[in-house]
């Protein structure tokens, strides 16, 4: 079997995905597509813990991510504002910022501590879904996953995609708590495919 790059996320309910699936055709439309969320392309997510894994740890991770969901109820999300910032290569991107609530980063910390031993960082390209060229930002997030974005440093959000979005999301967005997924990564870090997904 062969080792895969994942990504365990809470996938939003619809009125959130839908939202952002909207945003990242507008970027897309301006000329900013390398990043297409929606039909062919990536899900909308929340990461909450990312890393390596051979596919044969399918089945006990399913059983893991079963009983944090069982036990680690998740209210909801909630939407905040839009916010552009830069990734390693100083390219802008856009993304939804989700507020940090105790539950969300009791999740993660849950996850982390639950799956992290798990997984392995030794990315390779050929560990993510999709083929063709892979960005070396892509392989250098996964690679420096729990450093850069774990714990003290969770910074939960959904990115919408490269370039400025212009949308004002307005008053908060309050969302139900949508799914516990495990997805299989593909270039940009996008959630390409579903392999375990489980009701918080």
């Amino acid at each position: 079997m062969a080792r895969i790059a994942v990504d365990v996320v809470v996938l939003p309910e619809a009125d959130v995905s839908e939202r952002a699936i909207r945003a990242n055709a507008a970027l897309a439309t301006a000329g900013q597509g390398e990043i297409v969320l929606g039909e062919g392309g990536g899900l909308p997510h929340v990461s909450l813990c990312m890393g390596c894994l051979d596919e044969r740890d399918l089945t006990a991770v399913e059983v893991v991510v079963r009983a944090i969901a069982a036990g680690k109820r998740l209210t909801g999300l909630r939407i905040t504002q839009t916010y552009v910032c830069k990734n390693a290569q100083g390219r802008a991107v856009s993304c939804y910022a989700v507020e940090r609530t105790r539950e969300l980063q009791t999740l993660h910390e849950t996850v982390m501590r639950r799956l992290g031993p798990m997984l392995t960082y030794d990315v390779a390209a050929e560990m993510l879904s999709g083929g063709g060229r892979i960005a070396e930002t892509t392989l250098e997030w996964i690679r420096t996953y729990p450093e850069q974005a774990s714990f003290e440093k969770f910074l939960p959000h959904i990115t919408l995609g490269y370039g400025a979005a212009v949308e004002d999301p307005g008053p908060p967005i309050a969302s139900g708590p949508g799914r516990l997924a495990v997805c299989r990564l593909g270039n940009h870090c996008t959630c390409r495919e579903v392999l375990v997904a489980v009701p918080l």
